[in-house]
């Protein structure tokens, strides 16, 4: 399983707006066009459309860059990261995450 693994980074420097931050989510892990851009959305594309919601290990970069609000945001986007995590093992699956700054 280990070769299978993909390692992705996800570079938020830059992000001004919930709408950028989700475009990030959107472009760096494949989600689908028809992606929401919203939590439920994040939550539905990791655990079934994406083809980096497993066997998956994700770099987050540039969250120091963020405003305030945004910075607020992503601690309810760790926990739907943590949630897939445990969804994929159920599985067989692997999927993780470190934030680098």
């Amino acid at each position: 399983m280990e070769q299978d693994m993909k390692y992705i980074e996800l570079d938020f420097t830059g992000c001004k707006t919930y709408r950028n931050l989700h475009y990030k989510l959107k472009d760096t892990l494949d989600f689908p066009a028809h992606y929401g851009c919203n939590l439920d959305a994040l939550w539905d594309s990791l655990s079934m459309d994406s083809i980096y919601g497993c066997n998956a290990f994700i770099s987050i970069k540039g969250i120091h860059t963020l405003p305030d609000d945004l910075k607020r945001y992503m601690e309810e986007v760790y926990p739907i990261f943590d949630r897939n995590k445990v969804h994929q093992q159920k599985f067989g699956d692997v999927f993780g995450y470190e934030i680098l700054d």
